[in-house]
Formats: structure tokens, sequence, C-alpha cells
């Protein structure tokens, strides 16, 4: 069986994460390879869902359940077309909600992060690299306060308490994560990012 390669992109809100992730699919399609560019929340009914319950103000574990629920869905459709040999780039994966949606469960004596990812286990497939796209929340907030009224998670504190469940997970696994300073430019990022997924990749499928 052929086996493709998983890239996730993970970032709080204003890293640049999603305008990232749409420039990589692109560079690594000019490179002539097989890749499938797929986000979370997915475009499915859950997909729709988690944003339904997102925007009419769910509870966090309602969120946590509904995100889940996505992600497990999306998983099945990723173990298909990784078996066919392709080069899946994903803006966002359970990486983010363990970190979003842990901070949200974070309570005296619970650690959402850890519980979260306890109970995705036996659905979950590890990605072979995950891009962190790191900005420090000040800076994220500057970004994105253009946009309006923000969005829940648009908040400082939160968006601090994100970041360091990000660095968190980066740290338990180094080898999985690069972590990239996402205060660069547009360009350099993008660089860093196309040259850290062909170092990773193995050398039949570059």
């Amino acid at each position: 069986m052929k086996r493709g390669f998983l890239v996730t992109c993970e970032g709080i809100d204003g890293s640049g994460k999603s305008t990232a992730a749409a420039g990589l699919v692109e560079a690594l399609r000019a490179r002539k390879l097989d890749v499938r560019a797929h986000s979370e929340p997915t475009r499915s009914w859950l997909g729709e869902a988690v944003r339904r319950g997102f925007t009419e103000g769910a509870s966090p574990w309602t969120e946590a359940l509904l995100f889940m629920a996505d992600h497990a869905s999306h998983v099945e459709q990723v173990k298909r077309e990784l078996s066919e040999g392709a080069l899946v780039v994903s803006d966002r994966w359970s990486d983010s909600t363990f970190a979003y949606q842990g901070a949200a469960l974070e309570a005296p004596g619970v650690d959402g992060l850890a519980l979260l990812q306890q109970m995705e286990r036996p659905f979950d497939i590890t990605p072979d690299l995950t891009l962190l796209f790191d900005l420090d929340a000040r800076e994220a907030m500057r970004r994105v306060g253009a946009r309006g009224a923000t969005e829940k998670f648009e908040r400082l504190d939160l968006l601090e308490h994100v970041r360091r469940n990000y660095l968190r997970l980066a740290r338990a696994e180094p080898k999985r994560f690069v972590v990239l300073e996402a205060s660069r430019s547009r360009e350099d990022v993008l660089v860093t990012a196309v040259a850290a997924v062909i170092g990773r990749m193995p050398p039949k499928q570059t």
C-alpha cells in the first residue's frame, strides 16, 4: 500500500497560518506533487455544525465535542488519501482542538489539553509534520483588529493561553513540530515552510 505524507498547519488567530497554508499548497503543486488541500472545520455538515455552535455561543464542552466529531470524520477521509500516496496539507488538525478548546476547558484540577488528547487518541492519526506559525499574542491581536468585532478567542488572555498550549505541544513532540517565526514577512515564512516540507518528505515523494 502506498503511504502518503500528512502536513498540518497550526497557529493562533492572526499568525498568518491560513495564508501560509494556501501558499504552501500552491508551491508544492508547482513541483508537480499530488497535493490534497484540507481545512478544519471541514465543509461537511459536521463542519457546519461546528461553525454554528461557535457563532451561537455553545458551551465549551459542546464546542469541543463538535470539533472532535468533525475531526473524526475528517480523519477517515485523510486516511483514504494517504493510502493513495497523496501529500495532504491540512489547515488545522486535532492540535487546534487541543490548544483552543483545551484552553476553554482549563479549570482547577482539569488539564483540558491532556484530557482532549486522551479522548481523541483512539481515532486520531499523528501528522508526519506540523508547522506551527508562532506569533506573540499582542501582535496577533493587532493583526486581527481590522476584522471589526472579535471572536471569543480573539482576546489577549485567551490567545496567550492558546499560544502556550501550542508551544507545550511542540515541546512534547519536537520531531514532529517545526516552529516558524510568524512575525517575519509572508514570503520568508512561506519559503521556510516549503523547505521544511521538502526536507521531511521521503525522497521517492519529492
